[in-house]
């Protein structure tokens, strides 16, 4: 195995800053084709300098949609053997391990939170400890709260914990929307609940990015690309 790895990846201002967040709770939010899981990627991938080995679980729908997404995403930047994968799935990914040279840097764990062929994860009963949570295109699925509160149990033994959220462009009536004001500054009033108190926490530990039009990276790989979705889009 190699000891070098050369990546050609340029991050733009967004993802950038993204990829160089400590924050707690990191928000990733773009359009489609918007380079939001290479970034995911790469964030975790940097924190490498300060992180020897780094534990992660990814949660989507389903492992297949994350195999369409997070799984093609470690295949074009960390092919095999910088990769390797359970079983030698990554179309339905169980867990990969990448390794750079002979050491391994990052271990990822794959969870589907829907029934798919009446099965589900374990994701709710998982006992292992992670570095991190990844929850990914949750526009695409009813990623819920109780999902957020047991990210929080699974990284709570680490010493330099993180959630990370890639997704489009959320509606205003989304939990998440209205969770971290992504819309429009709320009024201001006396935190009283608990839940109240609870939110404002976590809002003073986030970050939240978004991709502009001008920062699409699939716009550089294959321009007209985004515009010819946005036309669809429109049509349907």
């Amino acid at each position: 195995m190699s000891n070098k790895v050369e990546m050609q990846y340029i991050a733009h201002n967004a993802a950038a800053k993204f990829i160089q967040s400590d924050a707690l709770y990191t928000l990733l939010l773009g359009d489609h084709g918007a380079g939001k899981t290479t970034a995911g990627l790469m964030r975790i991938l940097a924190r490498h300098k300060d992180l020897a080995f780094q534990t992660w679980a990814v949660v989507r729908n389903t492992r297949k949609q994350l195999g369409y997404t997070v799984g093609r995403t470690i295949e074009h930047w960390c092919p095999e053997p910088y990769t390797v994968w359970k079983n030698g799935t990554k179309d339905n990914p169980i867990s990969c391990i990448i390794y750079k040279g002979s050491t391994p840097v990052v271990h990822f764990d794959f969870f589907g939170v829907e029934y798919f062929d009446e099965e589900i994860d374990d994701f709710f009963e998982r006992p292992s400890m992670y570095s991190g949570v990844w929850f990914d295109d949750v526009d695409r699925w009813p990623f819920d709260t109780q999902h957020f509160i047991q990210a929080r149990t699974l990284i709570r033994a680490s010493p330099n914990p993180s959630i990370q959220i890639t997704s489009n462009f959320l509606p205003a009536e989304h939990w998440m929307s209205q969770m971290w004001q992504l819309y429009e500054e709320l009024p201001l009033m006396m935190i009283s609940t608990e839940k109240e108190q609870a939110q404002t926490r976590v809002r003073q530990q986030s970050e939240i990015f978004r991709i502009p039009d001008e920062e699409n990276a699939v716009d550089f790989i294959s321009p007209g690309y985004l515009s010819r979705c946005r036309d669809m889009k429109e049509l349907l």
